[in-house]
C-alpha cells in the first residue's frame, strides 16, 4: 500500500517553498499551547502565531496581544478562513483533536497536533485519510521524538552497542494533582488518564529504542487511586509484548512523589550492555568494558519539534511524526486501555502502512 502523503511534497513546495515566516493559528491556549508559543516565539524567522483561538475569549485576546497576534477569537471558522494562516496548531483536550484536524485540512491548511492525535483507530484513519485527500501535512506534536537523550540513546542502540535490545522498561513518576486540578477536564474525559496522557509519550520512546518493532499483545492494569477525583487511571503499569521477541513494562502516575518533583526513567537492555538515563541529562553506558556516564547538551523538544514542522512545510518533506507513522503507538495505547477495562491482554489494532 501506498503511504498516504506521496504527493505532499509537490503541493507544499509549490504553495510554501518560499514563504517565511508560516502563518499559524494556535488553537488551545491552555498549557500545552503557552509551551508551543515559546517554541514559535523562539523561531520568528520560522513561523508566527497570526491567531490565536480559545472558548476563553478573555484569554485568547490576552495571548493574542502577548504573542504579536492580530486575530484572537472563539470561532474556528474565523481563523480557518484567514489566508495568512497556512497551518494550524491543535493543542485542546484529546476528544476535540479529531473534529479540529479534519476543519483544518478541509480549509486547506496544514495540521501540527499534540498527542494522542486521535482517540481511536476509526478517528485516526480518517484524519490520515483526509491529509491525503487534501494533500496536507497532519504532523503529530510528540516531542519525545525530537529529545536529544532519547536520539543519542537510538544512535548507540543502532550502532550495536548494546546489541540488539530485548527489554525497555520506562518508569513516569510525579505527582501533579495541584496542576491537573487547574486542567479539570482530565477528571472527567476519558482519555485524561495517566496511560493516555504520559503513556502515548513512553510508548513513542519505546517505538524509537526497540526498532519500531510492532506491538503484538498488550497487558495492562490500574492500581488503586491516590487521586479519587479522577474518572479514569491515575497510576497504571502495562506490559507491551512486541515482535522479535522484546518486552517493553511502562509504570505511569500521576500520584507519585520522585525527586524534584518528577521523573522518567528509561531503561533499555541487550545482550551486550544496557543503556539508563533518569531524563536528567546523564546516560549511563553499561558494556563488558564497563560502565560509563555521557552529558547530553538539553534542548527545548517543544521548539525542537515546531522547528521540525515548520521546515517540512518550507521544505515539502514528510515530517517524522506524521500522522500515519503515529498510528501504531496510538493503536498500542488504546488496547492498554481496553485491557484495563476486560482485565486481560488485548491484541493492538495491526498497521496498514
Amino acid at each position: 500500500m501506498n503511504r498516504p502523503s506521496e504527493h505532499h511534497a509537490t503541493a507544499i513546495v509549490k504553495e510554501y517553498g518560499d514563504v517565511e515566516p508560516i502563518g499559524i493559528a494556535l488553537v488551545g491556549a491552555g498549557w500545552a499551547g503557552n509551551r508551543h508559543a515559546i517554541g514559535y516565539r523562539a523561531l520568528p524567522d520560522h513561523g508566527r502565531i497570526v491567531a490565536v483561538v480559545d472558548t476563553r475569549r478573555t484569554i485568547a485576546e490576552a495571548h493574542a496581544r502577548e504573542w504579536g497576534a492580530s486575530l484572537f477569537t472563539d470561532d474556528l471558522a474565523a481563523a480557518l478562513d484567514r489566508p495568512d494562516v497556512q497551518a494550524v496548531d491543535i493543542c485542546l483536550p484529546h476528544t476535540l483533536h479529531a473534529a479540529t484536524a479534519e476543519a483544518a485540512l478541509a480549509a486547506g491548511k496544514h495540521v501540527l497536533i499534540e498527542k494522542p492525535f486521535a482517540t481511536s483507530i476509526d478517528e485516526a484513519d480518517a484524519m490520515i485519510a483526509a491529509a491525503a485527500r487534501a494533500r496536507r501535512i497532519v504532523m503529530v506534536a510528540e516531542n519525545v521524538r525530537f529529545d536529544p537523550l532519547y536520539l543519542r540513546m537510538t544512535e548507540l542502540i543502532f550502532s550495536g552497542t548494546i546489541g540488539a535490545p530485548f527489554l525497555c522498561r520506562i518508569s513516569r513518576d510525579h505527582h501533579l494533582h495541584d496542576a491537573l486540578r487547574a486542567r479539570p477536564w482530565f477528571f472527567t474525559d476519558p482519555t485524561g488518564g495517566i496511560m493516555w496522557s504520559g503513556g502515548i509519550h513512553d510508548i513513542e520512546t519505546v517505538r524509537m529504542l526497540m526498532g519500531d518493532a510492532p506491538f503484538q499483545e498488550v497487558y495492562a492494569t490500574a492500581a488503586r487511586k491516590t487521586l479519587a477525583a479522577m474518572e479514569t487511571d491515575d497510576t497504571s503499569v502495562g506490559l507491551f509484548r512486541m515482535g522479535g521477541g522484546g518486552v517493553a513494562v511502562l509504570s505511569e502516575s500521576f500520584s507519585t512523589h520522585a525527586p524534584h518533583g518528577e521523573r522518567t526513567r528509561v531503561e533499555v537492555f541487550g545482550p551486550d550492555g544496557s543503556l539508563m538515563t533518569d531524563g536528567d541529562g546523564t546516560l549511563t553506558i553499561v558494556t563488558p568494558d564497563g560502565v560509563h556516564a555521557e552529558q547530553i547538551p538539553p534542548e527545548d523538544t517543544f521548539t525542537a519539534e515546531i522547528r521540525h514542522f515548520l521546515d517540512c512545510l518550507r521544505a515539502g518533506d514528510e515530517p517524522a511524526t506524521a500522522a500515519w507513522t503515529m498510528r501504531p503507538g496510538l493503536a498500542a495505547i488504546l488496547a492498554a486501555r481496553a485491557s484495563m477495562a476486560v482485565g486481560a491482554p488485548v491484541a493492538p489494532e495491526p498497521s496498514r502502512f
